[in-house]
């Protein structure tokens, strides 16, 4: 399966930011749970030391792509999302 993520963060001065988004390229990964150990990966190591959670989303390649209409205009489709807190992947090994 192909996912997109991005990872929340508190930058130095406490305020919530986002890293990655749907301009980031797709990347394979085996359910979500792996797509977000992956995400982390990822991340910078100042992004990995605030984080907060992750949110991956699934992705399908368009079909109709190239643009065919304005709606037509990603490469991806997108589907579901699910958010893990950053508890839940460092947490206790498996």
């Amino acid at each position: 399966m192909m996912f997109k993520s991005m990872v929340w963060y508190r930058n130095a001065t406490g305020a919530l930011r986002s890293s990655g988004d749907l301009l980031d390229p797709a990347y394979e990964a085996c359910g979500s749970l792996d797509a977000a150990h992956k995400a982390l990966h990822r991340a910078t190591p100042f992004v990995r030391s605030k984080a907060i959670s992750v949110v991956v989303t699934i992705c399908t390649p368009n079909k109709t792509y190239p643009v065919s209409s304005v709606i037509d205009r990603d490469p991806w489709m997108y589907h579901g999302t699910k958010e893990y807190f950053v508890d839940q992947l460092v947490g206790a090994a498996a």
